[in-house]
């Protein structure tokens, strides 16, 4: 999912590590049909959204530091030389990742001890997650779950194939390509409930889902929809994305990276609570057309991204950006202060950097 042709500029893009993974998503009407059995009647569609989008322009970027950056290698390929390494997720307790043989790798978040497998992907990889005690990843129709201190690896089967997965303090959530179906499971007990979302313009493309504060927000195509109340009807938050590539929630704002094709990306947020979505468009200054993942920092204060050339920091106060590293990052994952990278070019390996550390290129 990860590079395409070069150029100058940042092209706020995203993530999905879903793009270049192999084999089509399937429909919408799949996916519904898939839905369990104890699921409610299906909601009305969301009405129309009455807000015009607020388009707000960046000024033209500043140069402010210009060199080579700092080596940040964390480990150098891996466990094998000929794999790439593709999916990142970092943790207070060590780094994770997914190299092209479907391998599922763990590392000491410090280096300090040599890379080993913990899993392994059946169909396809890169969607890690974890938390106190597990580690989990996501492998199309099941999702694996592996005790952090050793020992057997669990299979949870899910009810259609998803593409979107997060874990929460009490649910993990797995949404199918584009939103129309969400399934939540009981980290507990592992028992499954799945809710079906009316789709304003059926689609697929990568799909985030996560909760926040108790509510549960998924993006895809181009609608970012809440579920406020798990089981009631969702609510479509904005629908004015060409298509989204990743989502955050931030503080008070839902953000998301918007893109289609080659075009120029922009980053956009609407009010957690609804309201009139604002969208930024930026200079094209190192454009690159790759797309990866958006995460946040722990304050909310600064989005990370990258295009596959950079890796961008954005912040949410000010709207300024900076570019951090010029090394190809693919994906990216942020913990204990620290922000983890896996980097196509001159190290195909996993990379770390403090997040206070100095930046290449500001961004006016």
């Amino acid at each position: 999912m990860r590079s395409g042709g070069a150029g100058m500029g940042i092209l706020l893009v995203l993530l999905g590590c879903s793009a270049s993974r192999p084999g089509a998503p399937p429909g919408p009407e799949a996916a519904v049909a898939a839905r369990s059995s104890t699921e409610a009647a299906v909601p009305d569609p969301p009405q129309a959204l009455p807000h015009p989008p607020q388009v707000l322009p960046v000024d033209e970027p500043k140069q402010l530091t210009r060199g080579t950056p700092a080596d940040y290698v964390l480990y150098d390929r891996g466990v094998d030389e000929t794999s790439l390494v593709h999916g990142i997720h970092a943790d207070v307790d060590g780094v994770y990742w997914e190299q092209s043989s479907a391998r599922l790798i763990a590392g000491a978040k410090d280096g300090s001890s040599p890379p080993k497998q913990i899993g392994q992907w059946n169909q396809r990889g890169s969607e890690i997650a974890s938390d106190e005690l597990h580690v989990y990843w996501l492998d199309r129709t099941q999702i694996y779950r592996r005790p952090k201190a050793g020992g057997e690896t669990e299979t949870i089967q899910l009810e259609a194939e998803a593409n979107g997965f997060s874990v929460a303090e009490r649910y993990i959530y797995a949404a199918v390509w584009g939103c129309p179906l969400i399934t939540r499971i009981d980290k507990q007990t592992l028992a499954m409930e799945s809710m079906s979302i009316v789709l304003d313009e059926p689609g697929s493309g990568p799909t985030t889902v996560v909760e926040d504060g108790g509510e549960v927000f998924c993006a895809a195509w181009s609608s970012v929809y809440v579920i406020r109340k798990w089981a009631e009807p969702a609510e479509r938050l904005a629908n004015v994305a060409d298509r989204i590539w990743g989502m955050v929630v931030a503080g008070d704002h839902v953000y998301w990276l918007d893109r289609h094709g080659n075009a120029v990306a922009k980053i956009a947020r609407v009010a957690r609570v609804g309201g009139s979505p604002e969208v930024f468009e930026f200079s094209d200054v190192f454009m690159w057309v790759g797309t990866t993942r958006l995460v946040r920092d722990a304050s909310s204060e600064t989005l990370w991204y990258s295009d596959g050339q950079y890796l961008v920091s954005f912040a949410t106060a000010t709207r300024t950006y900076a570019v951090r590293a010029n090394d190809g990052p693919i994906d990216l994952s942020i913990s204990d202060g620290y922000i983890y990278w896996t980097a196509q070019q001159g190290v195909n390996g996993i990379k770390r950097m403090p997040l206070d550390a100095s930046v290449l290129y500001h961004i006016k």
